[in-house]
């Protein structure tokens, strides 16, 4: 789904899981994950949103929706449940509301929409067509590329940019997208207006892995392989 979201734009937000499911593990997450993507590409939703964006939250799907329709909360669930969603816990009705106030603040409240859409979008098509790949790169850019280069603003962009497009590019969307969209979109991902806050990667790196690791100290590579396991994944 291509953006086509405006800053006054309501927001709302539902917490999913497969129906009857506990939640004790990121796993229960990753099957809702799955389920929801599929739902997704249902017909009835496409004029109720104007973008949404995916990621997780104690093991539930964390779908954020966009809307000019305040009563799209029930219609959202009406499909969502035909494919066997529920609630997982209490829903945010669609509200006026600034999603960018810890995050870089009201002025940049659109290119923030705009960023969360765009990484949905990519991750979906990763999802399918090239999980594991995706989840390896971007578990070490979260333990090591982005942890070097914390504080470098320029570094982080361009290294962000060097190590990941190789399999961002594998995307439809990512791959359509002229220099100035795809230059727009790393300088997004690498991103953190607020330095009290985390950085706007941290929702595509959160949607994909179930969480977002942060050491505190540069680990050795052994450290990292062992990060890797805990994840299912081989360096």
């Amino acid at each position: 789904m291509e953006t086509n979201v405006e800053s006054d734009d309501l927001f709302g937000v539902i917490f999913l899981k497969i129906k009857g499911a506990n939640t004790h593990d990121v796993s229960s997450y990753f099957d809702a994950l799955k389920v929801t993507i599929q739902a997704l590409n249902d017909s009835r939703l496409e004029n109720i949103m104007t973008g949404f964006y995916l990621n997780c939250i104690d093991n539930f799907v964390r779908f954020s929706y966009f809307t000019r329709q305040s009563d799209s909360l029930g219609k959202l669930m009406y499909v969502f449940t035909e494919y066997g969603l529920e609630e997982g816990r209490n829903h945010q009705e669609p509200d006026a509301k600034d999603i960018a106030e810890k995050y870089g603040g009201t002025g940049f409240e659109k290119r923030f929409r705009r960023f969360l859409v765009q990484y949905t979008t990519i991750a979906i098509e990763l999802f399918h067509d090239n999980l594991i790949e995706t989840k390896k790169k971007l578990l070490r850019y979260a333990l090591e590329v982005r942890r070097k280069t914390w504080t470098l603003e320029q570094e982080l962009y361009s290294n962000a940019r060097k190590y990941l497009e190789p399999v961002f590019i594998q995307s439809t969307t990512y791959s359509k997208y002229d220099e100035k969209t795809k230059r727009e979109f790393f300088i997004g991902f690498s991103a953190k207006p607020d330095p009290t806050n985390y950085d706007w990667g941290h929702f595509m790196i959160d949607c994909m892995l179930g969480d977002d690791p942060r050491p505190k100290n540069l680990l050795t590579e052994h450290e990292i392989e062992q990060e890797f396991t805990k994840y299912g994944l081989s360096v």
